[in-house]
């Protein structure tokens, strides 16, 4: 009889294992849950569905598309020991989230990401190009037009579909351009930031030309609210975009962003006036 206590025992307990275990393995239990920590302008879409605003709490599931807006940004947690943060003007498809890792196709855009040791993969990716790690932080930016830029800030990570596979360590960024040729740079003390603004402080036109040099691919943005324009720099950190003036003094404001978050910014004031010059009428005496 006590044998027979025992023999249930071992079996019973072997069943609860082996239910877990599956559960570990093939489950979607909270541990491989992506949820919202926090949210400002931010909107997520499943397919057939209709959008949606985020807030503190939300499940992302698979399939997911997630937009952040101008002044947008959202907070992801992975389990306890990842998270991911996407930045203003940012869309991501989340393409999986699972015991084997959470991984995401980023449009365009910027995230960064914290990897804890413990934490399954996480694996940001764009066009079969993609950036991952285990026990890292980096960020991940992507252009509209296809130029990519990564670097980390603590720990290495794995870089696929890029000449290969290679590892990313940190102080190093990786540039990688519209025919997926790339170059990796050290990274510098202080973010470059040079802006070549016109000649003329003064002007009838709606828009002035802005040029500059900065980071390769990092993102510069000219102006504030609405009209605010938002550019690329090319691989070699060019970058030229016509800043829309109203009438009246414009105090423009620029930013750059590159792969390692840093950030850089410049001011200018300059006038618009399409007041027609005022001609005085002169004195004409005829006859003389």
């Amino acid at each position: 009889m006590r044998q027979q206590l025992q023999l249930l025992l071992l079996i019973a307990l072997v069943v609860a294992l082996g239910f877990a275990g599956y559960h570990v393995l093939f489950g979607s239990g909270p541990g491989f849950e992506l949820v919202v920590v926090s949210a400002t302008d931010a909107t997520a879409k499943i397919e057939g569905e209709s959008r949606v605003e985020l807030v503190a709490g939300t499940v992302i599931p698979v399939d997911t598309r997630l937009e952040t807006g101008l002044n947008g940004q959202a907070l992801l947690q992975y389990g306890d020991n990842a998270e991911l943060v996407v930045l203003d003007r940012t869309t991501i498809q989340v393409t999986g989230a699972d015991p084997t890792g959470l991984r995401v196709e980023l449009e365009s855009g910027t995230v960064s990401a914290r990897v804890r040791q413990g934490a399954t993969p996480l694996r940001v990716s764009n066009r079969g190009r993609s950036i991952g790690a285990t026990d890292a932080d980096f960020t991940v930016m992507v252009g509209a037009r296809g130029p990519m830029s990564a670097a980390t800030t603590r720990g290495s990570a794995t870089v696929v579909g890029v000449d290969g596979t290679r590892q990313l360590e940190p102080s190093t960024a990786l540039h990688i351009d519209q025919n997926n040729k790339a170059t990796a740079l050290p990274v510098a003390e202080t973010l470059l930031f040079e802006v070549e603004w016109p000649d003329a402080r003064l002007t009838r036109e709606s828009s002035v030309e802005v040029t500059g040099t900065t980071d390769p691919y990092a993102t510069v943005t000219l102006g504030v609210g609405p009209e605010a324009v938002s550019v690329r720099a090319d691989r070699d950190g060019r970058f030229r975009a016509l800043v829309p003036l109203l009438e009246g003094d414009n105090d423009i404001e620029l930013r750059a962003r590159d792969a390692t978050g840093r950030e850089a910014s410049r001011r200018q004031a300059l006038n618009r006036d399409t007041t027609a010059p005022v001609i005085e009428a002169a004195e004409v005496v005829w006859g003389q």
